[in-house]
Parts: C-alpha cells; structure tokens; sequence
C-alpha cells in the first residue's frame, strides 16, 4: 500500500482538466484520518514545479518513461487528485482514491499479468490483487491479507481505488455506490473543507478514535501518542511564499503546557546554532509555536527559494550517504 502510494503521490504532475476539491461522499463515514492532496494546485507552484523537474532528471525521468509505456498512463497529465482515509493506523487498512484518467481495459491486462495476481469480485465489480515487489517470492494462491499485496479496482470512468487489504476496497466501492454513508464527522470536515489561498494539501486525524496494534517495547520517556487527541495540518504556497499550520489538540491543558515548553526548548537548542548554521537560522526565523489551552499551533513561512535550497542540500545529503 504505502509503495503504490508514493508512486501517485511523488509522480502526479496533472492538468486542471478536472476538480481537485475534497470530496465528503469519496470517503467512508468511520474514516478518522484523512488526507486530501489538491495536486493540481500543488504543481502550479514555485516548490511544484521544481519537483516536476527532478521528476524529469536522472533515474527518475527513466522509472517516469517505463511507467508511462506500461500503464498507458502519464502522471503529469492523466492524474487528477489523491485522497487517503482509514479508521486505524494499521497502513494495510488505508484506502487511496485517486482521480484521474485511465485506459481501464489497457491497465487491466497488465495487472493480470502481474506476479501474485488473483481476481476478487464486489457484486459486478473486479477487483484486482497484485504483488508490489514483483521479485518476491510468491505462493500460487497468496493470502488476502498477506504482505507486500495490493488490491485495485476502478469506479466509474475515472475514480480508482487502492488499499493493502481486500476488505477496505470493497467498503470503498459501497461509499461510492452510496450504499454505505459518507464522511460528516464535523470535526474532520472543518479541516478538509478549507479553502484557503493556495491551500493544496490537508489532513485531519482523530487520533483518540485510533487504535493501532500495541508497540512491541514499552515506550521510553514521555508518550505523547497518548497525549494528543486530534490532528489537523495544511500545507500551500501564496506569493513565493511556502506555509505550513499544525495544530495538535491535546488531551488537557496540562498535556499541552507539557509539550509547548518541550518545543521551547527544542527551539532554544536551535538557537544556540545558528551562527554557525545560516539553515538553521532561517528555519528559526520561519518556525513558530503558540499555546492556547489544550491546542497547540506550529507555523512555519518560508520563502520557496529557501525551502527548496533546503530540499535539495538534504537530497544531495542522502546521495552521498547512499554512495559511501
């Protein structure tokens, strides 16, 4: 899941041919994450564009080409949308509805002819199931719910949906058949409704509602998964410059003047660097958090110069350890 999921999210460079705003009736109403990418706005700006060239550099221009000759599908032009829910922090369970425009019958067969493929129906839908490491060794009948599998299928001419497991798509395609209800949690609409200027990336989370798998180690120190109950985020771009908002509501006032003055403290580290560090001081300056009862907020203003300086120093970074 999380690979096919990076692949439309690191590759979709789209056309403003369809709506990129978030859809309530896409998503499950038992959803208590979610995560809308406006990928259309995205790729308008300065950071955007910057990314769609790398996308066209190197390796990745390679891996883009081959994508685009096997699937009958060009991510710069053919996907629309991205959006992710679930109910737990299983990412197994997630679901991706990507919106877009596809050669259904094209992208079919190639799926059949995928290791690990298996057929699966949903009333008189196909659903399709496939390895994501197509080097991996296989069993000629795979579980459902074994690893590295991914699970497909489209709705509609350009809706399709994805997820780890079998279950999860199935009670996708009944949202989107309106057979079972959509999203109304209020909580969560209030984030993803949103329509701020050059907003192109939005998620919520209802962290308190989770329940994920217990660590297998007791958690050393103060454990703030527990201390946070809900989520919000937006990222966009307005006037050259890039702004991202964090807000974490916390499970009391206490809980939240706990972790503020351990963010002040962590900035107060920051500081001590930065007149030997000119990055550091520039993140100082772009950085911000605030405290008002039991939420706290994390603002951070960049200019897009600086942060994709920023984005490439770190990429050049991972290279030469990569190379050593």
């Amino acid at each position: 899941m999380k690979s096919i999921v990076a692949l439309f999210l690191t590759v979709a460079l789209v056309s403003s041919a369809w709506s990129q705003s978030f859809k309530s009736a896409h998503v499950a109403a038992d959803a208590q994450w979610v995560v809308h990418a406006h990928v259309v706005d995205m790729f308008k700006t300065r950071f955007g564009e910057r990314l769609a060239q790398q996308m066209e550099e190197g390796d990745a221009n390679h891996q883009l080409a081959a994508f685009r000759a096997m699937f009958q599908l060009d991510p710069k032009k053919d996907i629309a949308s991205v959006t992710l829910y679930g109910q737990s922090e299983t990412p197994e369970t997630g679901v991706a509805i990507v919106k877009g425009q596809f050669n259904r019958d094209h992208i079919s067969t190639i799926l059949k002819a995928m290791k690990g493929y298996r057929e699966h129906r949903h009333n008189d839908t196909v659903v399709h199931q496939w390895l994501v490491d197509q080097d991996a060794q296989t069993e000629t009948q795979p579980s459902d719910d074994a690893s590295n599998q991914v699970y497909g299928t489209f709705h509609g001419g350009n809706v399709m949906v994805l997820s780890g497991t079998l279950a999860p798509v199935k009670s996708a395609l009944d949202v989107l058949n309106k057979t079972k209800p959509a999203l109304s949690n209020p909580d969560l609409l209030r984030v993803l409704n949103q329509t701020a200027p050059g907003v192109y990336l939005q998620a919520t989370a209802n962290l308190s509602a989770m329940q994920g798998a217990a660590p297998a180690q007791p958690a050393q120190g103060p454990d703030f998964k527990k201390e946070i109950k809900t989520l919000n985020l937006t990222v966009g771009e307005t006037l050259d410059t890039l702004h991202l908002k964090l807000e974490l509501g916390a499970v009391s006032a206490e809980a939240a003047a706990q972790m503020h003055a351990m963010a002040q403290g962590f900035l107060a580290m920051m500081q001590m660097q930065q007149a030997e560090n000119p990055d550091m001081a520039k993140l100082m300056q772009a950085l911000s958090f605030s405290l008002d009862g039991s939420t706290i907020r994390v603002g951070l203003k960049m200019p897009v110069a600086d942060a994709i300086e920023a984005m490439e120093k770190q990429q050049r970074a991972g290279a030469g350890v990569q190379a050593r």
